[in-house]
């Protein structure tokens, strides 16, 4: 009876649909699990106080559902819920999400972000109202129990890729489903949306089999239909992050996932946690890492380069800052070349590592690539890898520090400097102050 639309809110409450039937894909719904919702739906929002409140301050805005006249409120939600039954009436023209016959035409009341009843502003043909068919009017009241509640608003999660849409619903579906089995005259709220949207998809990735995984993206629509203060904010997860992600969670090399661990459980918001040591905790990480490629390179010296793992910090500049393998491949030869070198001369790792202006950097890698050339005829850069790896590239992420910091990775785990040093610790203090 279902398939996905393309809108998110729908296709939301579609996959929501199918989790509280505990069917694996929507086209499996019978018309006997969408009654079973329909009713379940009708006697939480209507007489349930919990899902009730989040409805009436979220979802619609003065609703059918809390009139005081018994008539006015069946004909509400006979219209919503039930018009999806063979035999209603059909208006002669589509449903705007999928094209089926529409039952009735929308406004906030019904679905949320809508106008007003009367509003015939931007509204097509200058007709107030949305037409909308059964099936999606249905989808779109289920659509709260595959979202998490954040803040004054919902947060729904869509994908183009049909399974990560339906594991987030299904995910929050069981959330509610705890709640509500609990009693509570409250339903709990996530707080720092942005943060739990990242541990979703770091929960899920690291439950796929990587070989099933296939380029994707997401977004995350945080929303709310309250009557003085409708809002909706929008977080998209770029597939450069969900590549980044799916390497480092299924590592070819176990010090990634140690060293990813590792930034993960440093970027904790600890002061936040100590002012409410009862709710779920921010994470710096988790926040930027949904924003990316916007802020790359921060993010790559905020968040990695403390790790110390060139591994971890390869597999990032391939995923999100497209550096080609080429580029890598020079890095690490020139890097191994400049770790001979510094075992050698001591101060040289310090100056290469730590000096921020291009021209005074530019002379001590000169002046280590004549000593070295002077001492054994051999070329510690050579001409073409200087430009390539130090210059200036038009159009891309690439700088000269970005290069500099990579191979300074690549002494350090050659082992060029003492393992205690805090290289890269102090630029991440300075960041968070």
């Amino acid at each position: 009876m279902y398939h996905f639309t393309g809108h998110p809110l729908v296709d939301v409450g579609i996959a929501a649909l199918t989790a509280f039937a505990e069917r694996s894909e929507p086209q499996a719904l019978t018309p006997d699990d969408l009654t079973r919702a329909a009713d379940w739906l009708q006697r939480q929002y209507v007489t349930g106080k919990p899902l009730g409140g989040l409805a009436r301050g979220m979802l619609v805005l003065n609703s059918g559902y809390f009139v005081e006249k018994d008539q006015a409120r069946s004909d509400y939600v006979r219209r919503v819920l039930y018009s999806w039954w063979p035999d209603t009436p059909h208006l002669a023209e589509p449903c705007s999400f999928c094209d089926r016959p529409a039952a009735y035409r929308a406004n906030r009341e019904d679905i949320p972000l809508l106008n007003g009843r009367t509003v015939i502003n931007f509204s097509p043909a200058g007709r107030a109202g949305l037409p909308v068919c059964g099936l999606c009017s249905l989808a779109l009241h289920m659509l709260p129990m595959g979202c998490f509640k954040s803040g004054k608003g919902l947060v729904a999660v869509h994908s183009d890729d049909p399974a990560l849409t339906l594991d987030f619903a299904r995910e929050n579906f069981i959330r509610w489903q705890q709640a509500l089995t609990l009693a509570a005259d409250k339903l709990p709220g996530l707080p720092y949306p942005q943060t739990r949207l990242a541990e979703q998809l770091v929960s899920w990735l690291a439950r796929a089999e990587r070989r099933r995984l296939r380029p994707t993206s997401l977004t995350a629509y945080s929303f709310s239909n309250n009557g003085a203060d409708p809002f909706i904010d929008i977080y998209r997860v770029d597939a450069c992050a969900l590549r980044f992600l799916q390497e480092v969670l299924h590592p070819e090399y176990a010090e990634v996932s140690q060293a990813w661990d590792k930034a993960v459980a440093r970027n904790w918001d600890e002061r936040q946690a100590a002012r409410d040591p009862d709710a779920p905790p921010r994470n710096r990480l988790y926040e930027a890492l949904i924003r990316l490629p916007e802020g790359a390179i921060r993010f790559l010296r905020r968040f990695l380069l403390p790790t110390k793992c060139w591994r971890l910090a390869e597999i990032y500049v391939r995923k999100v800052m497209n550096v080609q393998e080429s580029d890598i491949a020079r890095l690490r030869e020139v890097g191994m070349r400049l770790a001979d070198y510094a075992r050698y001369k001591n101060k040289f790792f310090y100056d290469f590592s730590r000096t921020n202006d291009y021209a005074q950097w530019r002379r001590v890698v000169l002046r280590a690539a004549d000593d070295a050339a002077r001492a054994d005829g051999q070329p510690l850069v050579t001409f073409d890898e200087f430009i390539a790896l130090f210059t200036y590239r038009e159009g891309e992420y690439w700088d000269w520090k970005l290069a500099r910091d990579l191979i300074t990775l690549l002494m350090i785990e050659a082992r060029a400097v003492p393992a205690e040093e805090a290289l890269f610790d102090d630029d991440a203090d300075q960041e968070d102050s």
